[in-house]
């Protein structure tokens, strides 16, 4: 899993896009995720539903020595609690 920053055109009192954070396995689900939830929501205007832009916020950390993570260089590094690591 990682933690993706999508930025939407959904048009607000101001008419400024929206950012939604997602978690999701990749950008693709990140996206599929948004548009379902905004099309639940019947957002006047379909084109609100668009997303503009993805960025990556972190990656989740998966590899494991002695039971402790080993983090990424890049320093995008995502834990989940209770998903392979405990504090």
């Amino acid at each position: 899993m990682n933690l993706y920053d999508l930025t939407t055109k959904i048009s607000g009192f101001q008419n400024t896009c929206k950012n939604i954070y997602v978690v999701a396995d990749d950008p693709t689900s990140a996206q599929k995720l948004v548009k379902e939830v905004l099309s639940k929501r019947d957002t006047q205007y379909p084109e609100n539903r668009e997303v503009i832009n993805i960025r990556l916020i972190a990656k989740e950390v998966t590899r494991y020595i002695n039971g402790e993570p080993i983090f990424s260089e890049e320093g995008i590094n995502l834990l989940i609690q209770g998903k392979n690591y405990e504090v």
